[in-house]
């Protein structure tokens, strides 16, 4: 590629004057420091596809942030995850600015962003060859490990600046109206819990929904392609991508839409997801969730009264099992529990639920299309196949 030339992740940093740092470590910085109001910490749970997501985000006093400022986050630094998930990246946005570098994270700063733009890097170090090279680099047999070595060489390839911000551009226009959908989503999200809370009357949860306990075999759907429901790292809001049958191995559950997927592992009970409308192909999900039929009511008036506190409360104190992932909940003392009672809500605000709902099962499939076009254009774009002309043209078609 004219114009291109090859490099590391240490050197461009060098180039700016910034540097690869590692976050306070756990003697720095105790989980009874976390405070209820005060400047959020960007932990590993809060790394998502090169956003942070501050969604239950622990925050630290003035105090201690006073004490930690040396880990204090700038717009354009870019966090990865020490350990787990060492594949996902996060660049610090405006509104990520001043946060704190948290425990069991690493903090990249390109330092001056006229030698290098750091929104061209943080999507150049989501190329699959790149993500592929850090896990390939990373240590430890159980759980992967980075440390700053490993960053510092990463190899990139890279154009001239002005390149690289034009590039960053068209795969930050795809990316802001992501994150303009999201908003809109958790806004709709928002007014439906505050619907469902007009309900007084209570029943137990098998009054208004059954359990899906008969599970398939992948085979038996031959070579068609479905969507597959699992269980993601950090929760995030994608939780279905599309699978040829036979390359999933375990029994799974056969989904009849609409229905709502009930996480039963700890720490992810409370990720409860309204599953209203799909690509149209078979759907499977893992037997670790909960897969409820709304009976008498839309899936997304039971999604909504799951989600009620009081709900959730109540599920967190029914773990049982050894602590971390082997920790869960019994389906059978689920469908025990007492929830609103959704039939005794209005029509007219099962109605506006309902409307609510389908808004934000057709907002996340646009974002699934959006998200799909960047990762797309993205290799083609860093290997010169696609001109940067050529994709303002396609990103101008879906925005």
């Amino acid at each position: 590629m004219s114009g291109w030339y090859s490099t590391t992740l240490g050197q461009i940093c060098a180039d700016g004057g910034g540097e690869i740092q590692t976050g306070p470590f756990g003697s720095q910085l105790h989980a009874s420091d976390y405070v209820d109001e005060g400047t959020p910490v960007v932990m590993p749970q809060n790394i998502k596809d090169n956003f942070v997501d501050p969604e239950g985000i622990a925050r630290i006093s003035e105090a201690d942030l006073k004490r930690l400022e040396r880990y204090q986050l700038l717009q354009g630094d870019i966090v990865y995850s020490r350990r787990g998930d060492v594949e996902r990246r996060a660049l610090v946005r405006s509104e990520n600015t001043g946060w704190l570098c948290g425990t069991g994270c690493l903090r990249v700063r390109l330092g001056d962003d006229r030698a290098h733009d750091p929104t061209f890097v943080s999507y150049a170090l989501g190329l699959k060859r790149t993500r592929e090279w850090i896990v390939r680099h990373a240590v430890g047999a159980t759980m992967l490990n980075l440390n700053t070595s490993i960053l510092s060489a990463v190899p990139l390839s890279v154009p001239r600046v002005d390149q690289q911000r034009a590039i960053a551009e068209v795969l930050g226009a795809l990316d802001d109206k992501i994150a303009a959908n999201t908003g809109l989503s958790a806004s709709a999200e928002d007014l439906i819990l505050a619907l469902a809370r007009r309900g007084e009357t209570r029943c137990i949860l098998a009054d208004v929904a059954t359990r899906a306990t008969k599970s398939v075999k992948p085979e038996a759907l031959g070579d068609a392609q479905v969507d597959h429901f699992s269980l993601p790292a950090y929760d995030g809001d994608r939780t279905a991508e599309a699978a040829s049958a036979d390359s999933i191995k375990s029994s799974k559950f056969a989904l009849e839409l609409p229905c709502v997927l009930l996480s039963k592992l700890n720490p992810r009970i409370p990720r409860i997801w309204d599953v209203v409308v799909l690509s149209g192909r078979p759907s499977l999900s893992s037997t670790e969730f909960i897969v409820l039929q709304p009976e008498q009511v839309s899936s997304s008036v039971l999604w909504a009264v799951l989600s009620q506190p009081n709900f959730m409360v109540e599920l967190k104190g029914m773990v049982a099992g050894t602590s971390g992932s082997h920790q869960r909940v019994r389906p059978d003392d689920v469908m025990a529990l007492e929830v609103t009672d959704p039939r005794f809500l209005s029509n007219e605000t099962q109605a506006a639920i309902r409307a609510l709902g389908q808004a934000v099962a057709h907002v996340r499939q646009e974002n699934e299309e959006l998200a799909r076009t960047r990762d797309a254009l993205l290799p083609l774009l860093m290997s010169g196949k696609v001109t940067v002309k050529d994709a303002e043209a396609m990103v101008g078609e879906v925005v």
